[in-house]
Order: C-alpha cells, then structure tokens, then sequence
C-alpha cells in the first residue's frame, strides 16, 4: 500500500512539475537557469533511447542490490549444492516435472473442485494445486499435494463403487426374490462391464508411480497403496473367473451361485478395508456433497419415472436394469474423467520405466 501511494505521489508530482515549467510564463530567470544544472536538463535530443538507459540501469541496480545480493536468486533458482532440495532416491526427477506440468492442465481437475485436501491443517483447493508451474523447487510438494487429490477422488470413486454394488444386490435379495438368478446374471454382466473404468484406474495409478509422481510410502497421506490394491484385486477376480455367463446357460443355478460365492468373498474384503480407510478420510479430504448411501440408490432405482419397459416383464427386474444402467453409466464417466481428461495417456515418456517393485 505504501509502494502504491509512492507511486500515486510520484506520478501526481511529474504531471504539476510538468505543468508548471511549460505553462508558467512568469517563471523567474532564476529559477531557469538553476534547472540547467540539473542533469536531467542537459539530456540530449535522443532522450528516448537515454531514458531506457537510465531505466535499465535503474532496473539492473535494483535486481543486483534488492535479489541477488539478498539471495534470492540462490533460494529461488539455487546452484549451490547445500541449497537444492535432496531429490529422494530412484525418483527421476525431470520425468516427474514433465509429467505433473503436462497433466496439471488438462481439463478433468475441474470435475474434481468438489473436494479439497487437507493438508497440514489447511484446506487445498484444485485449483491450488495445479496452477503452478513445477519446477525443481516446488516438485517433491506438488507431487504430494496431486497424489493426495488423486487417492481422494479415486477413494470416492471405490466407495461410491461399492455402494452401488451394494445396492444392485439389495434389490437382488429383497425386490427380485422371484428371479434371484437373473437379477444376479445382470449384476455380474455390469460387474464385467467395469473392467475398463478399472483398467484406466489402474493404468492411471501405475503411470503416476512410473513418472515419481506417486512413490510409495505406507504412512504418507498422499500413498495410493490401498486405492491400487483395491483396483487390482477386483481386476484379478475378473481375468480369473468368467463372470460374463457367457458359456453357460442362464438356467444353470450352480454356476452362478459359485461365482456369487467367489465374488462376495473378494467383495467383503473389499468392503472391510474401505470402510476402515473412510474413518480417516475426512482427515485428508474435504468433500462439498455427502456420500450417498445404500438406501439412498435403492429409493432411487425403484422410482417408477426411472423404470422403463424392457425385455422383461417383472417390475423387480425393471428396477435392476436400470440399477445396472446407472452403474454403466457411472463406470463410463469415470474412465473419461478420471484417465482421458486427466491426460495419462499423453506421458508416453514414462510408461517404460520401472514399477516400483512394492507394486509388482
């Protein structure tokens, strides 16, 4: 404030002295002939290419007194080994910078503004953490800050996951009692359908530890362990188990309730350690809108205005269609967001290098 009315001073005083030497006609001869032995008034008739001289000169002097010789230059661009931030080991570096200032200006972050991270007691915003340029000085943070922003997104991704998946089985057990078999069929043909948000999901977290943006470390709040586990797990039961029904009949009971069997024990494990993760997620996540819970999708799957007419003729299987349409959907949006419009693909420089071997 006090710079600004320097300037608001200094500006106003040029225009009156201005105005005062060439509109002031009674201008003693005095006071004339004193101006002549200011420099300014011996300037020559080039006084542009002067006035840029002596601004340069001005500007260099305020460069070399008021940066370099304070150290700002050494703090903000450091050459001096003692004053460059220790770069962890196995993480290449530049390959982290590249990646996060390629990434950081596409156009999925703007899904996420609807959560924040909480870091060191403060409330990060998305826009916060990816408007910077990386650089060597900021890397290691900003690495920290879009990691944690990464496992709280795809945290709510696996939640609201398994939300759905628990709702499309309630509806199984309590609305589609009569065509429990069917009902499950459904289930298991969107559960393969989501193979792909779970590829992009996986591809997304395995490029971000390949270019250092994510090294992993148990006990940081920006580790996507869990979240990477998760994924894994769920694509391991789909490469392992034929859930899509296709070579068997849609009669043979056996089948389907064994595969019910292997699902439910991954699906409880699953359900078991993202509930224990979500009692710290307020902790490291600042979400705008409740998670919506399994009676909320149930409600809203049964609502008539969402049923329509199919194949077939139940009103119990009306409602898991649409459950399962809804979960489609869900699951197509994700891979769009969450790997497409966050630009993973564009880091080709990195999908060659090494996974860290705690992820193999």
């Amino acid at each position: 404030m006090k710079f600004k009315n320097l300037i608001k001073f200094q500006m106003d005083a040029s225009i009156r002295v201005d105005d005062f030497f060439q509109n002031n006609k009674f201008m003693s001869n005095c006071l004339i002939g004193d101006t002549k032995k200011i420099k300014i008034a011996e300037l020559p008739n080039n006084l542009e290419s002067v006035r840029k001289e002596i601004l340069n000169k001005f500007f260099n002097e305020i460069i070399e007194v008021w940066y370099k010789n304070l150290g700002f230059e050494e703090f903000i661009k450091p050459k001096t080994a003692g004053f460059i931030p220790p770069i962890p080991p196995n993480t290449n570096q530049n390959d982290g910078i590249e990646a996060l200032n390629i990434i950081r200006k596409e156009s999925g972050w703007k899904k996420m503004n609807h959560i924040s991270i909480v870091y060191f007691g403060k409330h990060l915003s998305v826009d916060h953490i990816i408007n910077d340029e990386v650089s060597n000085i900021n890397f290691q943070i900003k690495k920290d800050h879009v990691s944690q922003l990464i496992r709280c997104r795809f945290t709510e991704i696996m939640k609201n996951y398994r939300t759905l998946f628990s709702a499309m089985f309630y509806i199984c057990d309590k609305d589609a009692y009569d065509n429990y078999h069917k009902c499950l069929i459904e289930l298991f043909s969107s559960f393969v359908k989501s193979k792909q948000m779970l590829e992009y999901l996986y591809e997304a977290l395995v490029t971000l530890n390949r270019s250092s943006i994510w090294s992993v470390n148990y006990f940081s709040k920006s580790n996507l362990q869990r979240v990477f586990d998760w994924v894994t797990g769920f694509l391991n039961l789909l490469e392992n188990n034929d859930f899509s029904l296709k070579n068997i009949d849609h009669n043979e009971i056996k089948a389907v309730e064994q595969l019910l069997v292997i699902f439910k024990n991954i699906f409880h494990s699953f359900n078991t350690q993202i509930s224990s993760d979500m009692k710290i997620y307020d902790t490291l996540c600042h979400k705008v809108d409740k998670f919506k819970n399994v009676q909320y999708y149930v409600n809203y799957f049964r609502n008539p205005e969402n049923i329509l007419i199919n194949s077939y003729p139940e009103n119990s299987m009306q409602i898991m269609l649409y459950a399962c349409n809804f979960f489609d959907s869900f699951c197509e949006n994700v891979s769009k967001s969450c790997y497409e419009d966050l630009g993973f693909e564009k880091l080709s420089h990195c999908k060659n290098k090494e996974l860290d071997r705690k992820l193999l």
